[in-house]
């Protein structure tokens, strides 16, 4: 088993004396010298002792660096990736909500543009309905104001005859104005026409 001297027990250390022996003063000038180099080399041993832990230190920085540098990178990574990942996803859903939002609005315009040609076609059959009726309520109105005239042009000349012909029975005197040809029906057929010029005939 090896045993740390120090350059003090080299300086102590004693030796037997015998008569054959060699000069002490030789002995101790060589083990100082050896105490000497003994101790610059323990000087120097420690201070390579000390840069080897201060390296062994670094080392175990950097390794804890490198460790530190490998998860931030994974840990980057991951979350670039997850990132990435939602970005799609969400570009994915708002290209989906548009094509949704298109879809919508493009059938409520179709809905709306079949609405607006229902009520378009209502309108112009309640038209052609109305103007129908109107016309034919107008026709009607000239028909009853022919109807009229013609029975007061026939009354009228009736009348004419009985006057020249002899009558047992009393004559009636004509109340003012029945002697003259009534105009009430061709003033309305006038205005008639001058409202509704379509439908004159």
């Amino acid at each position: 088993m090896r045993q740390n001297i120090t350059p003090n027990e080299i300086l102590q250390k004693k030796f037997t004396q015998s008569l054959k022996g060699v000069k002490p003063e030789e002995v101790y000038d060589f083990l100082k010298l050896v105490a000497t180099e003994f101790e610059e080399l323990l000087r120097e041993n420690m201070l390579m002792g000390e840069k080897v832990k201060q390296l062994e230190e670094a080392v175990e920085e950097y390794r804890h660096m490198e460790t530190t540098l490998k998860n931030t990178l994974i840990a980057s990574q991951k979350i670039g990736q997850e990132i990435k990942e939602e970005a799609e996803r969400k570009s994915n859903l708002l290209i989906r909500e548009s094509e949704l939002d298109g879809a919508r609005i493009i059938q409520k315009a179709k809905q709306r543009k079949e609405k607006l040609e229902e009520e378009v076609y209502q309108l112009l059959n309640q038209y052609r309905r109305f103007r129908a009726e109107f016309a034919s309520l107008l026709d009607s109105h000239r028909k009853m104001v022919q109807a009229q005239d013609s029975r007061i042009l026939l009354e009228y000349d009736m009348k004419g005859m009985q006057d020249s012909m002899p009558s047992a029975e009393p004559e009636i005197e004509p109340e003012d104005g029945d002697d003259e040809k009534p105009q009430v029906g061709e003033e309305e057929i006038k205005d008639l026409e001058i409202l509704f010029p379509d439908e004159k005939e």
